[in-house]
């Protein structure tokens, strides 16, 4: 993902060089065509504001350009449902957070999300209804996170939420608020939701199937144990 980002900045750096020379020429190109205008240059006055008219084309298409790459590099990463990110976006993600660790002994920590009785909802009150289940709940806990951390969506009703720079009793008192405030919510229909949680922190000789092995496990015995709960491994 490093180098993707480099790779972009230089792209941006080129296109400014590109701009600054086309807005050069578009400037320029009308003011050597008054300054020379007459009989004998009538055709290259001509074609010079054909020209110039060309690269203020140009230059408006760039910026359309440059808009839609940017547009479309940001939905590459992110669930078309609820607007949380993917599982793609997860594993750079986590990736990056390893990298981190290796090489500044930075903590990140990863919580396990997974909404339950789901499929009642389902069964009960149609897709439609946990489709607006899954929006509401991405919206809540988007409201109460840094701006540095990521929610992603794995599954169904599943989502992981990355965290750096925080371990996992950090992580495991972000989980608890996120937890009340859940349940706290009135949900679409007047539903009362509640999500299991399982915590997890990068540790020494960790790869992200590791990482993510031990956040599922959590998840899983804080389903076991009733549900609504959070569970820190």
């Amino acid at each position: 993902m490093n180098t993707l980002i480099t790779r972009f900045n230089g792209l941006l750096i080129s296109k400014l060089h590109f701009r600054v020379c086309l807005m050069l020429l578009a400037g320029l190109t009308p003011i050597s065509t008054i300054l020379y205008y007459d009989q004998v240059y009538a055709v290259a006055s001509v074609s010079s504001l054909v020209v110039s008219y060309c690269l203020v084309v140009i230059f408006y298409h760039c910026d359309y350009f440059e808009r839609q790459c940017s547009h479309l590099a940001r939905e590459v990463v992110k669930d078309p449902l609820t607007g949380a990110y993917n599982r793609r976006f997860l594993m750079e993600k986590l990736v990056e957070c390893l990298s981190v660790f290796r090489r500044t002994f930075d903590v990140a920590s990863v919580i396990s999300i997974d909404i339950d009785h789901f499929k009642h909802i389902n069964d009960q009150y149609g897709h439609d209804v946990g489709d607006d289940v899954l929006c509401q709940l991405v919206s809540t806990v988007r409201a109460r996170i840094r701006h540095t951390d990521r929610l992603c969506r794995v599954g169904g009703e599943e989502f992981i939420l990355v965290l750096p720079s925080t371990n996992k009793f950090q992580a495991r008192v972000v989980a608890e608020s996120l937890r009340e405030r859940v349940k706290k919510t009135e949900f679409v229909n007047g539903l009362n939701v509640t999500v299991s949680m399982g915590v997890s922190e990068v540790k020494t000789g960790d790869t992200v199937e590791k990482l993510m092995k031990r956040s599922d496990m959590a998840l899983y015995e804080a389903k076991r144990s009733g549900r609504d709960q959070v569970i820190a491994s």
